[in-house]
């Protein structure tokens, strides 16, 4: 995962030779494969995740414009009045009077997290194989450096126990009755938290970043979820937030709220529109509602 995000905009090229999109809730060898051939440039570049640019322009949100991706992104308001919309756009900067303002919102996966680590092993000279890869993702591991990009992650025979032992030479993990042996590349103890999880089967990652915050305390007030097809409301299971807020020069802070959902649990597709809502620290009485197409990524 790209950590810390930016605000960043739909704009990668999705040519007729890439595979159908579609997102991919548990990665498999073909997506793995054609992710990982990508970022070492042996194809065309693949879409591993959608942003809704909500930055305006003209009195337009950028999210709602024409081109790439414009389908997703789409803003209305899901609760409160029509001036909600209009006072944004009419003034998107004036936190002291709206307070916060969402600035975009990324969807991404496990196809994401895989393409940012084969990219980062691409640069560092290192091969990392599908094989490899999907060994480290089926036991909850991300597949870098620390564990040779998932070429260390050897399956040994089935165990109950769910302890975590530590030895100077390799750490072995024990989850859902498989021991899982990552060998060390160095001799120093490999700590368990150091091991970096990947996003379980099954879950999305939002990240919202936020602009013109108060306090940092109001983070907390936040209050996102999910809207399916059939209207029902699916809430995070989990949420977090990245280590890159800072402060403007008003004084105003600014960062990444994280938000983990599991929409296959509640019958979403991996290709259905989906509706981000969101309410912000204020107490205007506004929510919003940002669409996204889950066909328009892995």
């Amino acid at each position: 995962m790209r950590i810390p995000r930016t605000v960043l905009t739909f704009s990668l090229a999705v040519l007729s030779a890439a595979p159908a999109l579609a997102w991919i809730p548990k990665l498999d060898a073909s997506t793995a494969k054609n992710v990982i051939d990508a970022a070492y440039r042996r194809r065309d570049p693949l879409a591993t995740y959608l942003t809704a640019d909500l930055s305006v322009e003209g009195g337009k949100f950028k999210a709602n414009g024409a081109g790439v991706g414009a389908a997703s992104g789409a803003v209305k308001v899901f609760d409160g009045a029509d001036t909600c919309l209009s006072d944004w756009l009419s003034a998107p900067a004036a936190y002291d009077k709206s307070g916060s303002r969402p600035a975009s919102l990324t969807l991404s996966g496990q196809a994401d997290q895989l393409s940012f680590q084969a990219a980062a092993a691409s640069d560092s000279f290192k091969t990392m194989s599908a094989d490899a890869a999907l060994k480290a993702f089926n036991v909850g591991l991300l597949p870098d450096a620390s564990n040779d990009y998932g070429a260390n992650v050897v399956i040994k025979s089935p165990d109950k126990s769910n302890s975590t032992i530590v030895t100077d030479s390799k750490t072995t993990v024990r989850q859902a009755g498989d021991t899982t042996t990552v060998n060390s590349t160095s001799t120093s103890s490999v700590q368990p938290q150091a091991l970096a999880r990947s996003i379980p089967d099954g879950q999305l990652r939002l990240d919202l970043v936020v602009a013109g915050l108060s306090d940092l305390k109001q983070r907390a007030a936040y209050k996102v979820g999910m809207k399916g097809p059939d209207g029902k409301l699916l809430a995070p299971v989990k949420s977090s937030y990245v280590n890159d807020w800072k402060a403007d020069g008003a004084g105003k802070l600014g960062g990444t709220l994280v938000y983990y959902f599991e929409p296959t649990k509640a019958g979403i597709n991996a290709n259905d529109k989906v509706d981000l809502i969101v309410r912000t620290e204020s107490d205007s009485g506004c929510v919003y509602a940002v669409n996204f197409d889950l066909g328009q990524f892995y």
